[in-house]
């Protein structure tokens, strides 16, 4: 069960919640995953015969979980310097940067450089907001589920999709739009198996 979920005020597009801003688009990144649909992909633009090998497709989606580890404490990270910034606050901004990235990531620091100038999120309408990259990917592996078990190209599956969770935007909770479309309560089982831990 996803617990611990904080409630924000809404914000961004059609007042969705941050928690659910991501859901569309991280989703939609699933059939990119997936050897059937990359073949439907893969031909030749002058000849659709000559598609990729599935041995290639293969390949390419077992390379998913490359440095998988690395990219979600990366996230991790974001997301706490971001709330450290806009709770507690920070005298000297780089240094709180640079000590929290090797505490979370365990790389070492990269003195004399101020990587958080970069961090373009921390003053956008993400402000304290960026663990809903990791949130909403929650949402959305488990949302993919469905079609996982219906057909990555179930008609009626993508019409239900469209009008339980696209169409109402921000105006329904996403837990109560998401236990309408899968049937059951959110969990995080199917975002543990994109990582490649999980059952």
């Amino acid at each position: 069960m996803v617990t611990g979920k904080p409630k924000y005020a809404r914000f961004g597009l059609e007042g969705v919640l941050p928690d659910f801003i991501e859901v569309p688009s991280q989703m939609l990144e699933n059939w990119a995953w997936k050897e059937e649909i990359l073949e439907l992909l893969s031909g030749h633009y002058e000849d659709s015969e000559k598609k990729l090998p599935s041995e290639t497709l293969k390949k390419m989606i077992e390379a998913k979980l490359l440095n998988i580890g690395c990219f979600q404490l990366r996230q991790v990270f974001y997301a706490s310097i971001d709330m450290l910034y806009h709770t507690k606050g920070a005298k000297n901004t780089t240094e709180a940067f640079l000590d929290l990235f090797e505490e979370i990531t365990g790389f070492d620091r990269i003195e004399n450089t101020t990587p958080d100038a970069g961090f373009g999120h921390i003053m956008s309408s993400y402000a304290a907001g960026y663990y809903s990259y990791l949130w909403s990917k929650v949402y959305a592996e488990d949302l993919f589920t469905k079609f996982e078990k219906n057909g990555f190209m179930d008609e009626e599956t993508g019409l239900e999709y469209r009008e339980t969770i696209l169409a109402p935007g921000g105006s329904r909770d996403p837990d109560e739009m998401v236990k309408e479309f899968l049937g059951r309560e959110s969990n995080n089982e199917a975002f543990l198996r994109s990582l490649g831990i999980g059952e």
